[in-house]
């Protein structure tokens, strides 16, 4: 019962955390964009596709490792430090060797800079991974979500003032750096944890296999967003991967907010369904039933009101991130099938598969945004909804093969919010047509999301109500209870 308890809280505070953490940023970030071009915000964003890369190898899945082996001696945990010390030292020296090379692919004077101060971010994220990984360990994630929230808004109010004081492009470097170096120095004052001089190679070695195979696992899915900000930045430029940026923070924000606790729900209640193929079977639905029914409508509605909303709120200057934002929802239903993909596999013990699945991710991602490149903007963005769509066909055949989860059944999970947010999208473009010009901007979003809301739950419940999808809300609602009992949904299949 303490266990259960802990890790409740532990739950709790690990998604106050990273929604806190998630609003602080993007508060901060309207803040510096209102102030910064597209094209500084496209140029950070471009050198960190590098920065983050490297970062994510230089911590070697040894988060992952020690986290789920709750009995590892200090002598191993002392090796995965030195370890992760050697990696981030290495990883910021590849990207300070990389930076003089950076103007070949931006003509930006500043670029080579940038990627160079950029540089220790790859070392602090690997000097922190060890006691991340301690404090996960002993579920202190009251601890982890303090230092989230402090580095946020260290970094964050340093940013601000650096871009009011006009140091455009450099206030965002800082910003990250600080916010990185905060993180660290924070973990480790939480902590209260010293590493000692010493190291075992036969230890090593198992960290390197066991890590290498986690974050190998992971590195393809890292690289999706950044393939797409890689190509953005190479061939449309700056301004156009600045505009990008902008309408993927809104994503990852509602991301937050909207999935991931779900997917953290889904983490615990597979595993818990390993032995009991149809009770995992029934969870995943049931699960994904209660995303999309949430998430879909926050997504289309952004959409919707995204060209009243962004001149707004960061000015005209960001009008061409509408046509990101507009399209995020497209998005967002591949996600939906593709949201507990990775959990499912874990549970039934097919991490090789996952593996299959991330290298297949990949190169669909860049085959493509390549492909939509030469489109522009929109040609990207098309190329990334065809991509999340392609690898929802694929994790289905894999569903159907690994765990016997039915695609239709899936797709009748996921059908009903996508007509009703359909049914709302066309009503609020209708209203919009009749009120702008006519009322202030406030006033309209106020309405347009009201009535946007309304449309949507109006139209979720006709359907129920007329036998289109006869239980489905009363199953959406009550597939998170289910969840959280652990023993999976007991209703029957998802309704027709």
């Amino acid at each position: 019962m303490q266990l259960k308890r802990q890790v409740l809280v532990g739950s709790l505070w690990s998604a106050f955390g990273n929604s806190g953490q998630q609003i602080i940023g993007f508060l901060i970030f309207i803040y510096i964009a209102r102030l910064l071009t597209p094209a500084e915000v496209g140029l950070v964003a471009f050198a960190m596709v590098l920065v983050e890369v490297l970062t994510f190898v230089s911590r070697l899945g040894q988060v992952e490792v020690l986290q789920r082996n709750r009995d590892l001696p200090d002598t191993t945990i002392n090796t995965s430090f030195w370890i992760l010390v050697v990696t981030g030292l290495l990883s910021t020296g590849l990207v300070l060797a990389a930076a003089p090379f950076a103007g070949l692919v931006s003509d930006n004077p500043d670029f080579p800079l940038v990627v160079a101060l950029l540089a220790p971010f790859c070392a602090l994220q690997a000097f922190n991974a060890v006691p991340e990984a301690l404090l996960r360990r002993r579920l202190d994630y009251r601890s982890l979500s303090f230092r989230n929230w402090i580095a946020a808004l260290s970094g964050g109010l340093l940013g601000v003032y650096l871009a009011f004081r006009g140091y455009g492009v450099f206030a965002l470097v800082a910003q990250r750096v600080v916010t990185s170096l905060v993180q660290t120095i924070c973990t480790w004052l939480f902590l209260r944890w010293h590493p000692r001089l010493t190291f075992d190679r036969t230890a090593a070695r198992s960290l390197f296999v066991s890590g290498g195979e986690i974050m190998l696992a992971g590195f393809a899915g890292s690289l999706n967003q950044r393939v797409a900000d890689a190509v953005a930045g190479t061939a449309l430029g700056a301004s156009a991967l600045g505009f990008l940026r902008l309408g993927w923070r809104f994503f990852e924000v509602l991301v937050t907010l909207s999935v991931n606790p779900v997917v953290n729900v889904a983490l615990t209640t597979f595993g818990r369904l390993q032995q009991d193929l149809p009770a995992l079977r029934r969870a995943y639905l049931r699960l994904t039933q209660f995303m999309v029914t949430g998430s879909l409508p926050v997504f289309f509605g952004l959409g919707a009101v995204a060209d009243i909303l962004i001149p707004f709120v960061f000015g005209e200057k960001w009008m061409g991130s509408v046509m990101v934002i507009e399209l995020l929802g497209f998005v967002v239903i591949g996600t939906s099938v593709n949201a507990f993909f990775g959990p499912v596999m874990i549970a039934v013990g097919k991490s090789r598969v996952l593996l299959g699945q991330s290298l297949f991710q990949l190169v669909v991602t860049v085959i493509f945004v390549l492909a939509g490149s030469p489109f522009g903007l929109v040609g990207v963005m098309v190329g990334f909804i065809a991509r999340g769509l392609a690898v929802a066909v694929y994790n289905l055949v894999l569903l159907r093969r690994e765990a016997e989860i039915a695609p239709r059944e899936v797709v009748r999970a996921v059908l009903p919010p996508a007509i009703a947010s359909a049914i709302m999208v066309g009503i609020v473009e209708v209203l919009k047509f009749q009120l702008v010009g006519r009322i202030l901007d406030i006033p309209l979003l106020i309405i347009l999301i009201a009535a946007g809301a309304a449309a949507y739950g109006a139209a979720l419940f006709a359907g129920d109500l007329v036998g289109l999808w006869r239980g489905y809300v009363r199953d959406a609602i009550a597939s998170i209870a289910g969840a959280f009992k652990g023993g999976g949904p007991k209703a029957t299949e998802v309704p027709a």
